[in-house]
């Protein structure tokens, strides 16, 4: 007997199929937040050097906050103030005459930095000074993240097969809530950055559990009106990626592609550096990437109006020609009897 028949035995879509579907949108809630935090840990406000080493005699005396920086810190061809280098020694004479900076003699910040705090009071990389030579580590934050994301997908998945899906959701909520909570209170760029793996790894758990819970009782994605078109698209890739594999390999299946998915997720953050390369070069590279997804994507079956294989069987057995849904069949044999 197959799925579709059982769950007509039980009256279809009940009260119990709608609490799941609830419970686990709720559960889906936090999501968002954990994935959007990336954002704004790479975000790197305007920062100079700190220049307060150079006044140790009080050689700056009634000089301005603008005038001292002028005196302190080299102009960049573009006119403004360079973020990562600073004079050796104070030059007045750059008072007189701000164009003659150039190709004066400058070093690295000595000191660490002053930030611009008007938007972000703090963040990563204001705390753990994650500018300049060290910016590459502020990026590969999130690549990090996603690379928790993606073994997470398939650990996870094997997990709920054996100890069971409800064990495994109350597993991801309670550890994934854990270690975000604690990477606020993060010393160092490795702890923080180890901390942000394991809540990537472990709020997959939810992703991959919700989603079978969901498939087990409706086969058809409600997207959420506040997560937009992008969220919407994603959920329905989420549900078609679902309908090709057997009702037995559903975990294993979907944990599979959630870890080749955050393979890209988890590159981005890196691609986006070539910038220093060509300016267009990220947005070349990421537009043949999914021109090349969608070409392979065009290959995949047609899963409107089949039944979903339940086994492997029905998976090899269906690769020649769909099996089709009883309620085509039947509406097919009619219109052969009319005709």
């Amino acid at each position: 007997m197959k799925f579709e028949d059982l769950l007509l035995e039980i009256n279809g879509f009940g009260r119990f199929q709608k609490m799941i579907l609830c419970l686990s949108f709720v559960g889906r809630l936090t999501l968002p937040c954990h994935f959007l935090v990336n954002n704004f840990i790479a975000s790197i406000p305007p920062h100079h050097c700190d220049i307060s080493g150079l006044d140790a005699a009080g050689v700056f005396g009634n000089l301005s906050v603008e005038e001292r920086r002028t005196v302190s810190i080299p102009m960049q061809a573009d006119g403004t103030l360079s973020s990562c280098l600073m004079f050796p020694e104070p030059q007045f004479y750059l008072l007189l005459n701000t164009s003659s900076s150039t190709g004066l003699p400058a070093e690295p910040c000595r000191n660490g930095w002053v930030y611009d705090n008007s938007t972000f009071t703090s963040t990563p990389a204001t705390e753990l000074d994650l500018v300049c030579e060290k910016k590459g580590l502020n990026k590969a934050t999130a690549t990090i993240f996603f690379v928790g994301v993606m073994f997470g997908a398939v650990t996870f998945g094997g997990l709920s097969d054996r100890f069971g899906r409800r064990i495994m959701l109350l597993v991801s909520y309670v550890s994934g809530m854990s270690f975000a909570l604690i990477s606020v209170f993060s010393t160092s760029y490795i702890m923080f950055a180890v901390l942000r793996f394991l809540s990537g790894f472990c709020i997959t758990g939810i992703v991959i559990v919700t989603s079978v819970l969901k498939q087990r009782t409706v086969r058809t994605v409600v997207a959420v009106l506040g997560k937009g078109c992008s969220a919407a698209s994603f959920d329905t890739l989420v549900l078609y990626s679902s309908e090709l594999y057997p009702t037995a390999k559903w975990h294993n299946g979907m944990g599979y592609n959630s870890f080749m998915g955050c393979v890209g997720v988890a590159m981005a953050p890196l691609i986006l550096l070539l910038d220093d390369v060509w300016m267009g070069l990220p947005q070349v590279i990421l537009f043949c990437i999914a021109l090349g997804s969608s070409l392979v994507a065009s290959q995949l079956p047609e899963t409107r109006g089949r039944c979903l294989p339940e086994t492997i069987e029905d998976i090899e057995g269906t690769r020649a020609s769909q099996v089709e849904s009883p309620v085509l069949s039947q509406e097919n044999e009619e219109n052969e009897v009319e005709g």
